[in-house]
């Protein structure tokens, strides 16, 4: 009885206890609606499932990259330094239409030949760094920016032929000639070797190059399972597309 009186005489004193409550109320509640932690596989796994659209006819390269980054949840850095000495601006406007598509194919468009003519001259490129931020730039940047060794192992592929020989020279040449070709020491690209070791592919790649090693090896081992052997040929596919 004597606190509720205490406390009809003076009611400011459950302020320090209301301001507390609603502060643990506040961090409970942004707690739970957290942005999981970025990371190269989960934004991977957001631009490839994540439907957004773009289309544009006035819109700048600077204004497409927000949108693509605000509909697909992904941060986007955008190194302009190496966007200008390939002469394009914040300011550049581009042509182009993605409708309700991941937004792995709609940035796979934004920095292909098919939103500015002068593509074909001048290659953009993305990777995905450490933090998991996309990190676009030209070509040769994110080539030498992104360059890893990874080991693939092929065991089953090479059973696939005559000899270990035979596969190692069809699994080589396949994937040489279709995985990001420029990038190879062989082809005077800067980072890119090839290697066979025991049983694993010895692979030194950009980050593109190695999606297309994987993509190049699922093709590889689905022929393999049609046919029982290794093809001498396949279709190069289009990254970004399934």
């Amino acid at each position: 009885m004597a606190f509720r009186g205490n406390l009809m005489r003076n009611p400011f004193k459950l302020f320090p206890v209301a301001a507390v409550g609603v502060g643990l109320c506040w961090c409970v509640y942004a707690y739970s609606q957290r942005r999981p932690a970025a990371s190269p596989t989960r934004t991977q796994e957001r631009l490839a499932h994540t439907v957004v659209s773009l289309e544009s006819g006035t819109a700048t390269i600077s204004e497409e990259f927000s949108t693509l980054e605000v509909q697909s949840g992904a941060t986007f850095i955008v190194r302009w330094e190496a966007l200008a000495d390939c002469g394009l601006l914040p300011g550049t406007r581009l042509t182009i239409r993605a409708q309700r598509t991941s937004a792995e194919r709609a940035l796979s468009a934004l920095i292909g030949p098919d939103s500015d003519p002068r593509h074909d001259l001048i290659k953009l490129d993305y990777f995905i760094d450490d933090q998991g931020r996309v990190v676009i730039t030209s070509g040769l940047d994110a080539i030498e920016s992104s360059a890893t060794l990874r080991l693939y192992d092929v065991s089953d592929l090479l059973r696939a032929a005559p000899s270990r020989a035979e596969a190692a020279v069809v699994i080589e040449k396949i994937i040489t000639e279709h995985a990001d070709m420029g990038a190879w020491k062989d082809f005077g690209g800067t980072v890119g070797t090839f290697s066979v070791c025991g049983n694993k592919l010895c692979i030194v790649q950009s980050q593109h190059g190695h999606a297309m090693v994987v993509r190049m090896l699922e093709m590889m081992r689905e022929e393999v399972s049609q046919t029982g052997k290794l093809p001498k040929f396949v279709e190069a596919p289009v990254f970004g597309m399934p």
